[in-house]
């Protein structure tokens, strides 16, 4: 292993293994097909090297296509996008007043990626505003608050909703 890589040592396996069969395949031929070993087992280096740099542009042509399957970062952008939409639609039943939809659809999309910011806000804001649920809110605030930065619109939304929260409770004292 080099420096630790993992990926490093798995490509040198499937290299090595690769060029075994390549090799193995090489030989045989050349022994049944009238020709030495060694021109067979020359035969077989080359099918193997070919055989590698066609299973490496594979596997590198379908990771690039299904790396939202495999958890990648395009993944996590792609899947967030998508999400974004069901944002939407719980955002607009919570202006809408449908805050039991909106907090259904919300809680789907935390189903699915259980920390999107977005989605979080989104929560407590419903749990605040249609529910007067401080309780559950405030700490989803702080999750949020947690795991975003502080130059993050959302983590500045967050505060405003906390300071919000805050307010209320001042007014009931």
């Amino acid at each position: 292993m080099i420096s630790g890589n993992k990926n490093y040592s798995v490509h040198a396996v499937g290299c090595v293994l690769t060029l075994m069969v390549g090799c193995g395949f090489g030989y045989y031929y050349g022994l049944h097909h009238g020709q030495n070993g060694f021109i067979g087992l020359m035969i077989g280096v080359t099918a193997g090297m070919v055989a590698f740099g066609i299973s490496m542009a594979i596997k590198t042509t379908i990771g690039k296509l299904f790396n939202a399957v495999g958890g990648g970062p395009t993944s996590h952008r792609v899947m967030r996008g998508e999400l974004k939409k069901n944002i939407n639609q719980a955002n607009y039943l919570k202006r809408s007043g449908d805050y039991h939809n909106a907090l259904k659809t919300v809680n789907l999309i935390i189903q699915i990626d259980p920390g999107y910011p977005d989605a979080l806000l989104l929560k407590a804001q419903v749990l605040w505003e249609g529910f007067d649920n401080k309780k559950a809110a405030i700490p989803i605030i702080g999750q949020i608050l947690m795991t975003t930065n502080k130059e993050d619109a959302v983590h500045q939304r967050a505060l405003w909703l906390a300071t919000d929260i805050d307010d209320s409770l001042i007014d009931l004292d």
